[in-house]
């Protein structure tokens, strides 16, 4: 899911835990990341990232890309994250998109 106010977006993945990408907003198709949040996490600690977060010309790709791998997934490290916009679920000044996954990119475990 993707949702946006114009000057922060945030970017959920469904994986296991579902986490969720914080970025502020550079243009209209790019933005840089500052942290994320595992859904599972009571507290919803925002851990910090850097790394970028954009979408392809057309508005369909959306790419999260941190600048070292923050964490793991399963035994291999998170290193990018490619998916194609579907569809919108809401509009208004929090915007969401659904994003089926394209790529993931894992460095070695």
């Amino acid at each position: 899911m993707f949702s946006g106010n114009g000057t922060i977006v945030g970017a959920a993945i469904s994986s296991d835990p579902v986490v969720t990408f914080f970025a502020s907003v550079d243009a209209p198709t790019s933005a840089t990341l500052f942290g994320y949040i595992f859904a599972d996490d009571p507290d919803n600690t925002l851990h910090p990232v850097s790394g970028s977060l954009t979408l392809d010309p057309d508005g369909r790709v959306l790419t999260i890309a941190p600048d070292a791998p923050p964490f793991m997934i399963g035994a291999c490290s998170f290193d990018t994250y490619i998916g194609t916009l579907t569809g919108i679920v809401g509009s208004g000044p929090a915007l969401r998109l659904t994003a089926v996954p394209r790529a993931v990119r894992r460095s070695a475990g």
